[in-house]
């Protein structure tokens, strides 16, 4: 059985603005240029998509105007204006505020805790704290690192700036704390909310035994003379007839060894190709959990995938009935997909 995200107990009353003081449709839009977008930090989470590409392709970006949720994960100075928006990085009793774009913190938080913990458990659990903090609040989110797991603590707020901050994450592809085992969250007396993440040891390959003291003080041409030399029988025939086939050697029938394959350059998106078929699936499904409809093109530019690849986990997945096919207009016939309901029962199930 899987939790509910958020909670219950960290959920707050929804947000329903006042019809009478209703927002202008433009106010997630509050004037940022693109100019305040850190490009060197942008730069190292895009793959062959242009700038302008990737942020259009979250939704934080319209007619050159960057939204408030892209401020805040990619503005160089987003305190400037959300001063809630750094982490306070505490350790023994020294203190260190960070400050930049949010979507850079766990980067520098993995840096300082080491490879004691997993990176996708670091990155679930500060996009869940900033997407579900209160931003009212002027106070950060704070990290304490203990020598048994990591804490975040913050105050939990309903807001509309959550909501787009939280859409923009799942566009982008990112995941929320949603049934991991290694990440756990409860309330304290005061209120505020914190959330454990427990540390997960690195696995590493096993490695060969180093050669006992006999093994090491015998030269290689010693333990080569006992390594028995298979005779290759030679293939020519005295007669004009065809050598038969145990007559053939194994040397010249087998074939050449494969060379190691490349690994995948990541500038056009081919490393997901690495990816489980299931946790590909998941990452569409995941763009399309907000409930709005996706163009292929869309997704295409999203996911930085070819074409053909998204192509098959789409068909995967519209077999499945997880994912439905809109045609939008007759004079618009780029085909659209739409989340079903089998589909938000996947997302709900464990990935």
């Amino acid at each position: 059985m899987t939790r509910p995200w958020p909670p219950i107990w960290l959920q707050e009353p929804p947000y329903h603005p006042d019809p009478e003081s209703r927002l202008d449709e433009d106010e997630p839009f509050p004037g940022f240029s693109i100019d305040a977008v850190d490009r060197a930090f942008v730069s190292k989470l895009r793959h062959s998509t242009t700038l302008q590409d990737y942020l259009r392709g979250g939704g934080v970006l319209r007619d050159g105007e960057l939204s408030d949720a892209g401020y805040l994960l990619f503005g160089k100075e987003p305190q400037d204006e959300y001063p809630g928006a750094g982490l306070v990085l505490q350790l023994d009793r020294e203190r260190h505020l960070l400050t930049g774009p949010i979507a850079g913190f766990s980067m520098r938080l993995r840096q300082t805790l080491g490879s004691g913990f997993c990176v996708s458990d670091v990155d679930q659990a500060l996009n869940a704290a900033y997407a579900a903090r209160d931003w009212s609040d002027s106070e950060p989110v704070h990290a304490r690192i203990w020598s048994d797991r990591l804490e975040l603590e913050f105050e939990t707020g309903s807001s509309a700036l959550n909501e787009r901050l939280e859409a923009a994450m799942k566009r982008f592809g990112w995941r929320l704390w949603q049934d991991n085992r290694h990440v756990t969250a409860h309330r304290r007396a005061g209120g505020s909310v914190v959330m454990e993440v427990a540390p997960r040891p690195e696995r590493t390959a096993p490695t060969k035994p180093p050669p006992t003291t006999v093994e090491a003080t015998r030269s290689r041409p010693a333990r080569l003379a006992e390594v028995p030399r298979r005779k290759s029988v030679s293939t020519r025939s005295t007669t004009s007839k065809p050598p038969a086939p145990s007559q053939v050697s194994r040397a010249a029938t087998s074939p050449s060894p494969r060379r190691p394959a490349q690994p995948a350059s990541a500038a056009d998106g081919s490393w997901q190709l690495r990816l489980p078929r299931s946790e590909r699936r998941r990452m569409v499904l995941d763009l399309m959990h907000d409930g709005e409809e996706r163009t292929r093109a869309e997704l295409q530019r999203s996911l930085s995938w070819s074409r053909g690849t998204l192509r098959d986990v789409l068909r995967d997945l519209v077999d499945d009935q997880q994912l439905r096919t809109v045609v939008a207009e007759l004079r618009d016939p780029t085909q659209r997909y739409a989340i079903t309901s089998a589909g938000e029962q996947a997302l709900s199930d464990d990935a």
